[in-house]
């Protein structure tokens, strides 16, 4: 008769250890989150989607109505571009914006006026306004695999 005998004591605690990190995943994707609010400012300067497309420039009247008659889409005073956060509890890391009118730039969509027949932009009467998706905010591959190998690491 053969008999074997292990120690699990080891394995044991290198589990122990693995599920404590688990348990609050916070550190890790405190990193996430900052990565991802860097990325959606990279995405500002490049004027880029996080997949690397490059958003729709903007038209001329929108380009003559800017303050300081910039063409570079979602950047005219910079409140868009400076009020991305990023945030992390124990499960999930957050990137993203609390401005009203954050949506419509990252999806796209069409203004119409509430009360009346048209909109007013100083001088200028327009029916309806349609603005494309330029999408800042979101998780690439490239990301994604960075954001994976970080918790590989953590768990480690």
């Amino acid at each position: 008769m053969i008999t074997v005998k292990s120690n699990f004591s080891k394995i044991t605690l290198d589990i122990q250890g693995k599920y404590n990190k688990l348990k609050d995943m916070k550190p890790v994707l405190n990193i996430i989150a900052q990565d991802m609010t860097k990325e959606a400012q990279l995405n500002f300067r490049n004027s880029q989607s996080p997949e690397g497309e490059k958003w729709q420039p903007l038209n001329t009247l929108t380009i003559s109505m800017r303050r300081k008659g910039s063409s570079q889409p979602l950047v005219d005073t910079g409140i868009l571009r400076r009020s991305i956060r990023g945030s992390a509890n124990g499960t999930q890391a957050i990137a993203g914006t609390n401005i009203k009118y954050a949506a419509i730039h990252q999806f796209g969509g069409t203004i119409k006026p509430k009360n009346g027949k048209a909109l007013s932009f100083g001088k200028h009467r327009v029916t309806k306004v349609v603005i494309p998706a330029r999408p800042y905010l979101g998780i690439n591959n490239k990301m994604n695999t960075r954001y994976k190998n970080l918790i590989l690491d953590f768990i480690k």
